[in-house]
């Protein structure tokens, strides 16, 4: 059964949010100051839908799981061969800020973990299936997560 990222970032949040309560640790982040997740958050979120756009105007797929018609290289995708899983860590990361405690920063790395294992490593293989010395170029020139 393939699971969608986005489901993997709401998943990493709810275990996030238990682990807040459940076993905080040590508070990080002050009181005054849990507003501040909302930046990297809101960041996370406009990267994700600038990358989709993206997408959109060079007529490929947003869906992991499909092969793509066209290697973007461009806007976001210049920067990070995964702008989408980048926005959806700054997500986590806002709201680990927001949590305020130390054990939901535990959580962020693991999802880029399963979404490296799980999804971008299928998704490069296709690319370079697909688009062969093109993709491998491109590999080369940008990084996987920034």
């Amino acid at each position: 059964m393939k699971i969608y990222p986005p489901i993997y970032m709401v998943g990493a949040g709810a275990v996030m949010a238990a682990l807040d309560r459940w076993a905080p640790l040590a508070r990080l982040i002050p009181e005054a100051w849990i507003g501040t997740g909302a930046v990297p958050a809101v960041i996370g979120l406009g990267l994700a839908v600038w990358s989709a756009l993206t997408f959109r105007r060079h007529h490929t797929t947003v869906h992991p799981f499909r092969r793509a018609d066209n290697l973007v290289t461009s806007g976001p995708f210049a920067f990070s061969r995964n702008p989408i899983y980048l926005g959806m860590a700054l997500v986590l990361l806002g709201l680990a800020l927001a949590l305020g405690s130390v054990t939901p920063f535990l959580v962020i790395p693991a999802f880029m973990a399963v979404i490296g294992h799980r999804i971008i490593h299928d998704e490069e293989r296709m690319l370079s299936d697909t688009f062969g010395a093109e993709f491998t170029a491109y590999a080369r020139r940008v990084r996987r997560w920034l």
